[in-house]
C-alpha cells in the first residue's frame, strides 16, 4: 500500500441539516462511517478532523484502528482550517481530502484515483468535478505555507489532472434534510443496482459545493 492518509473534515455546525449530521443515522450505519468504510483500504491512516461536538466522534479511534482524531481549534472560522489542521498533523506521501458527508463515494473511487501520482487530482463525473481531492506530498506543503485562503484557491492556481469516474456520489453531499432523504434513496438503489447513470436525477442539485 501507499503511504496515503485520508483527511475527514468533521468540524461543522451542520446549521441547514439541524442536527449534528456526520453521526445520523444512514442506512443502519453513521454518516461519517460509510466514507472511513469507504477509504479504509486504501488509506495507512485517516484523520478526523474535529470541531463542533466533537466528543460525539470519540468512539471511531476505538471502532477503526487507522483512525485518528485531530481537533480543529480554529473550526469557527471554516472549513478551510480544517484541511489545514489535517494536513499539518499528518505525514504522508499523498492526502486524499474530503469533506464528512460524501457518504456515497465508492470505495473503488479511493482506490482508481490512488493510481495516479500528479500534485492535485480531481474526480470527474459527467464532466462535474467533486471529491475526494488528493494532494502530493509537495502540494500540502506549499498549502501549509500560508499563502492562500482556501483549497478551491490553491487547486485553481495549479495544474489539475482530473479522472473520470463512474461514481455520482463524488458530486453528493448532505447539506439539510432533503438532501439526507434523496441520498439515502440513492444508496438504497446503488445496492441492487451499480450503474450510477440510472440515479443521476435523484440529487437535483449535482454540483460539487467548492466551500473549502
Amino acid at each position: 500500500m501507499d503511504n496515503i492518509i485520508g483527511i475527514i473534515l468533521a468540524a461543522g455546525y451542520s446549521s441547514r441539516m439541524g442536527e449534528f449530521k456526520m453521526t445520523r443515522v444512514l442506512l443502519n450505519l453513521p454518516v461519517i462511517e460509510h466514507l472511513i468504510q469507504n477509504m479504509y483500504d486504501t488509506c495507512n491512516k485517516i484523520l478526523i478532523v474535529t470541531g463542533f461536538q466533537y466528543e460525539k466522534l470519540w468512539y471511531l479511534e476505538k471502532k477503526y484502528q487507522k483512525v485518528k482524531l485531530v481537533f480543529n481549534q480554529n473550526y469557527p472560522k471554516g472549513m478551510f482550517t480544517s484541511v489545514l489542521a489535517g494536513l499539518e498533523y499528518g505525514n504522508a506521501k499523498r492526502y486524499f481530502i474530503t469533506p464528512g458527508d460524501y457518504p456515497a463515494i465508492r470505495a473503488i473511487t479511493f482506490r482508481y484515483l490512488a493510481a495516479f501520482n500528479d500534485d492535485i487530482c480531481l474526480p470527474a463525473y459527467k464532466g462535474k468535478t467533486g471529491h475526494p481531492v488528493l494532494l502530493s506530498k509537495r502540494s500540502r506543503n506549499e498549502l501549509l505555507k500560508g499563502q492562500f485562503y482556501s483549497l478551491e484557491q490553491f487547486i485553481k492556481r495549479h495544474p489539475v489532472k482530473t479522472v473520470p469516474v463512474n461514481d455520482a456520489g463524488i458530486l453528493m453531499d448532505i447539506d439539510n434534510p432533503s438532501d439526507f432523504m434523496k441520498l439515502e434513496a440513492f444508496l438504497r438503489v446503488r445496492k441492487n443496482d451499480h450503474n450510477d447513470n440510472r440515479r443521476y436525477q435523484l440529487r437535483e442539485n449535482n454540483s460539487i459545493h467548492r466551500n473549502i
